[in-house]
């Protein structure tokens, strides 16, 4: 396909014309005369008057909308505040929860929803997935099997 288009355009007459009106030359040919850098200049010209432009119409919409406000102590201020609305689902039971001074509360494990087994080279690891207390299900995290047995050896009573 390039060929046959090489061809053509060698062909064409136009084309030639119009190659040699387009084409800039490349590498050592190349001219960095007063034409390419007028070329550049006008071009970095047009692009700073846009911008210029741009920037002024901005800055008009902003200077109509905008008010000068100043306050003073004991001034009455009316804030555009909305109301919190709050999801259900996002809200922890706060019934039984008993808050330390340190605003800390304990968390032991309610049951365990599943079990998996890891495998590394040489060993095998049992993992639980627990739902603990004050959480919901979707909550629940993965924790080491012994590592449960010996801290909630009751967990494993059955």
């Amino acid at each position: 396909m390039k060929r046959a288009v090489a061809e053509y355009v060698a062909i064409c007459d136009t084309c030639q014309h119009v190659k040699e009106e387009h084409q800039r030359p490349t590498g050592e040919k190349q001219v960095f005369g007063p034409d390419i850098i007028q070329d550049a200049e006008q071009q970095l010209r047009i692009v700073q008057e846009n911008l210029r432009v741009a920037q002024s119409r901005q800055r008009s919409y902003a200077d109509v909308h905008r008010r000068d406000l100043s306050f003073k102590v004991d001034d009455h201020v009316y804030l555009k505040l909305k109301k919190c609305l709050r999801v259900p689902e996002e809200q922890a039971p706060q019934e039984g929860l008993e808050v330390q001074e340190d605003l800390t509360y304990t968390e032991h494990p309610v049951k365990i929803l599943d079990t998996l087994e890891r495998s590394t080279r040489n060993k095998r690891i049992k993992m639980c997935r627990v739902q603990w207390s004050h959480h919901t299900e979707a909550e629940a995290t993965w924790e080491r099997e012994d590592e449960l047995k010996a801290a909630y050896p009751a967990l494993f009573a059955n």
